[in-house]
């Protein structure tokens, strides 16, 4: 008797010792999304869009069902499950990234991450290579390199959108390159020949990697000037701002016959400063070229409320901005706190019916007679796409080359939040551009996860030869390297 009864004080003390944790668990998990649903309501652009589709259920129930089975889930897989404060990370995070890939949100910013996970909500859509190569006789696309040396000389019968130009032993040829969802180095992708269907291997190129530490460089040869720009996440007045300004001036005595601006990895930043290069490049004043890219953003609108306030506060502080910049913060956050809100700020809801012409509302005309070669692949996002967009309403003497950008342009300003007990972050955009002319008009943007597409496509190590070719400038290899 004494001993059954010493088995059920045990068994009692582990359920105890097993539904406090469980409570308490649950009560850190209630916490953090209580300020998701807070952060997602009153700090997301699109919710209001989202909102009008249906209705948004933000029930704890939803998410624990998730939570619980990643967490046996980890369990059986014998993963390293990371608990912080209670909460299993992976676990909530996988629940938040369900809850967000259901609401089918078409904002490629829009991401959830940890110390350990990175999650992207709506997928990038990627350049997939093969090594078919077509010729263009007439209307018609003839196979005249494979592998499978039976098929050369059949007809494409496909989709001619999954056939890109390409430069290959200094002729223009068409290689079958469809893009896709690249989630794996290799692919399988279904090529048609004369009706016929083919499976044939396709691959993700592989990204790009600089040993050079400088955020932005030009190097230059009689006939080009290229300028490097890794990203554009400078922090005002820095060294690096400095720097940047003074790189900027210094490129506007160095134009040559081609400028080649390699965009190729950069990430984004804040767009200010592509604006600044892009001044110096046309010679324009910076303030006039700020005015004129604003009115083409008529359309646009920023979303405004306590939450995304406070964020832009802190940011202030964080980065150690001018106090001038951090008081103006500061009031806007109090001011936004006694309004206690959600509002849309900014530009006219109106969409200007084409894309603006400068000439037509300055009295300055571009100065730049250069072609312009801008160089880009999966990894060009955002604020490196913004500088592609504003090329576009300066000039018409512009070639994409490299593969398709990271499609991150339609919704911008992000602000990072993190969840008080897991640590886990949710990264959401605050502007929205969808109806502005230079995202409806620009005809080299797909949309959003498919970037902007190249007049030629390249395909990895093919690089110098593409340019060469484009170019005539056969000293480029003493200044650039794929």
């Amino acid at each position: 008797m004494k001993k059954r009864l010493f088995s059920m004080i045990i068994l009692s003390a582990i359920f105890f010792s097993f539904s406090c944790k469980t409570s308490q668990e649950r009560l850190m998990i209630e916490k953090d999304l209580a300020y998701f649903e807070a952060i997602f309501t009153n700090g997301y652009v699109l919710y209001d869009e989202l909102k009008k589709v249906g209705e948004i259920d933000f029930s704890t129930e939803n998410f624990m069902k998730v939570y619980e089975k990643e967490v046996r889930r980890g369990k059986r897989k014998k993963f390293n499950d990371v608990y912080i404060n209670d909460v299993n990370q992976r676990a909530l995070q996988a629940s938040i990234v369900s809850f967000l890939k259901q609401l089918n949100i078409e904002d490629s910013h829009l991401n959830v991450s940890s110390e350990n996970y990175y999650d992207q909500i709506f997928e990038q859509k990627v350049f997939l290579t093969s090594d078919y190569y077509f010729e263009k006789i007439g209307n018609d696309y003839i196979l005249i390199e494979c592998p499978d040396k039976k098929l050369i000389g059949k007809k494409f019968s496909g989709d001619v959108s999954d056939l890109k130009k390409v430069i290959k032993n200094n002729m223009e040829l068409y290689l079958f390159a469809p893009v896709s969802i690249g989630t794996r180095n290799s692919n399988t992708s279904d090529l048609f020949l004369e009706e016929k269907k083919y499976k044939v291997v396709t691959n993700v190129n592989p990204s790009i990697k600089y040993d050079n530490n400088e955020i932005i460089y030009f190097k230059a040869t009689e006939k080009s000037l290229y300028i490097r720009a890794k990203n554009f996440k400078i922090i005002e007045n820095s060294n690096q701002h400095k720097e940047f300004l003074n790189l900027a001036q210094e490129i506007e005595d160095k134009k040559k016959e081609n400028i080649i601006i390699d965009l190729r990895g950069n990430i984004g930043g804040y767009p200010a400063y592509p604006r600044r290069l892009l001044a110096s490049l046309f010679e324009l004043p910076y303030e006039n070229l700020l005015d004129f890219f604003n009115y083409a953003e008529w359309g646009k609108i920023r979303l405004n409320s306590p939450i995304i306030a406070e964020q832009i506060y802190k940011s202030a502080v964080e980065q150690n901005r001018s106090k001038k910049e951090i008081n103006e913060d500061k009031q806007s956050y109090e001011t936004a706190l006694k309004e206690n809100k959600r509002y849309y700020t900014g530009f006219e809801k109106v969409c200007l019916k084409e894309l603006p012409k400068y000439e037509e509302y300055f009295s300055e005309v571009p100065n730049c007679t250069s072609r312009i070669i801008l160089l880009t692949d999966k990894n060009t996002y955002s604020a490196a796409e913004t500088m592609l967009f504003d090329l576009y309403m300066l000039t018409s003497n512009i070639l994409i080359v490299g593969e398709n950008t990271g499609g991150c342009s339609t919704y911008s300003d992000m602000l990072t939040y993190t969840l008080p007990n897991s640590k886990v972050q949710i990264n959401l955009t605050t502007v929205s551009r969808k109806n502005t002319a230079p995202i409806k008009f620009t005809e080299s943007w797909k949309g959003e996860s498919y970037g902007f597409f190249p007049d030629y496509w390249v395909v990895s190590g093919n690089m110098l030869k593409t340019l060469n070719y484009l170019t005539g400038d056969n000293e480029l290899n003493k200044i650039f390297f794929e």
